[in-house]
């Protein structure tokens, strides 16, 4: 017969066990996304095919996460004549994309009709920074690999009929034990790679992994994005008016509380 200590240490042991459906690992990727705020500090170099030199480009991202709404801001310090550039991306809990991108001298409104359009002249398209895909339903395990000195599940993630999306399916390799992708591969209209972005450096920052580099790899090879964050943030009071054009004018983010 089993004792009281027995079966509490089995609840226990289930309790503990990672995620290993595709639905539970897409679920514990967003909880894990959860934040009342987040900054990170971070540079990104974009090297395309012909250039003298790669494009450099220091930025500053902010998020909150709440439930299925979001919110990020994405601000420029400099590059060139384009300090001063902020995009910002605004979820509603519809998971259509919307915003707006600031230039000093005006803004841009984002609708979904610009998807393919690209971030700071980088690899990333606007899909790509919305992650929409984590919420569509059509999920499965496709398979396994180690990514470094984790053992990721691959989740297949399709699109439902008539979604706003320029990718056919979504692959993505979820290290469960850390409720992390450590890879992400989309997939055009036609069916063929259209990018491969790396995540890399995962830092336990407080009660959650953050990768600390992320790379992004266009199939047809001929540029490369890598993002490095310096300084991570966590636990910043942001507001939904940190998130708006006002605040896009006036530079970076400087309130957290």
């Amino acid at each position: 017969m089993k004792t009281w200590a027995t079966l509490v240490a089995a609840t226990m042991s289930l309790a503990a066990a990672p995620p290993r459906t595709a639905d539970q690992l897409v679920a514990a990727v967003l909880d894990a996304a959860k934040t009342t705020g987040l900054r990170i500090h971070a540079t990104m170099t974009v090297t395309a095919a012909g250039a003298r030199e790669p494009a450099v480009h220091q930025l500053v991202v902010s998020a909150r996460r709440d439930g299925r709404t979001a919110d990020a801001m994405y601000q420029q310090l400099w590059a060139g004549g384009e300090k001063g550039r902020a995009l910002v991306l605004d979820d509603r809990g519809d998971h259509r994309l919307r915003g707006f991108e600031y230039r000093p001298g005006g803004a841009t409104r984002i609708d979904s009709r610009m998807f393919a359009e690209r971030f700071f002249d980088s690899d990333l398209t606007l899909e790509d920074l919305a992650e929409a895909f984590w919420l569509w339903p059509s999920r499965t395990v496709v398979g396994q690999e180690a990514i470094g000195e984790y053992q990721c599940v691959i989740v297949e993630l399709r699109p439902p009929a008539g979604a706003e999306t320029a990718y056919s399916s979504v692959k993505a390799w979820i290290a469960p034990d850390i409720a992390v992708a450590l890879r992400v591969e989309t997939f055009g209209a036609d069916g063929h790679l259209a990018k491969r972005i790396g995540l890399y450096r995962v830092t336990r920052v407080g009660e959650r992994w953050v990768p600390t580099i992320l790379t992004v790899e266009p199939a047809a090879g001929r540029s490369r994005t890598v993002i490095e964050g310096a300084r991570v943030e966590q636990d910043l009071h942001l507001h939904p008016i940190d998130f708006t054009l006002s605040r896009a004018k006036a530079g970076v983010v400087v309130r957290s509380k």
